[in-house]
């Protein structure tokens, strides 16, 4: 599997992190698994794309799952976490995930992320 998912409990967030090559199969898999979890939709996302050694997403793949997450994940927080590489990427889809709202928010670090998404100091 190219990404694990936890929850911290401690935090109110959710943490996917990507750790291999990341495809439209893993991206749906990872909603259906986000979903599933009994603390979806309260807790906050935190989407950490730093480790993937490769994200192969569509550009029509991106559209359609930002538009889907902007209307199947409305309420909480997501913090999105990309490396320099795919920066540009990580800027298109918060713009369209967000759809004009602060929801979600495209970060270089983890405390960064942590802290605005779940809107609590996280220890360093």
């Amino acid at each position: 599997m190219a990404y694990n998912i936890k929850v911290d409990h401690d935090h109110g967030v959710i943490v996917q992190t990507v750790i291999d090559i990341y495809t439209e199969h893993e991206s749906w898999s990872a909603i259906r698994e986000i979903r599933a979890l009994k603390e979806f939709p309260n807790y906050s996302l935190v989407l950490d794309f730093r480790q993937a050694r490769q994200i192969n997403l569509s550009s029509d793949h991106l559209e359609h799952l930002g538009r889907r997450i902007a209307t199947e994940i409305p309420v909480c927080s997501r913090a999105v976490l990309v490396c320099e590489r795919d920066r540009e990427l990580g800027e298109i889809f918060v713009k369209i995930a967000s759809r004009g709202f602060e929801a979600v928010r495209l970060f270089d670090d983890i405390n960064s992320a942590y802290f605005w998404a779940a809107r609590k100091a996280v220890a360093a």
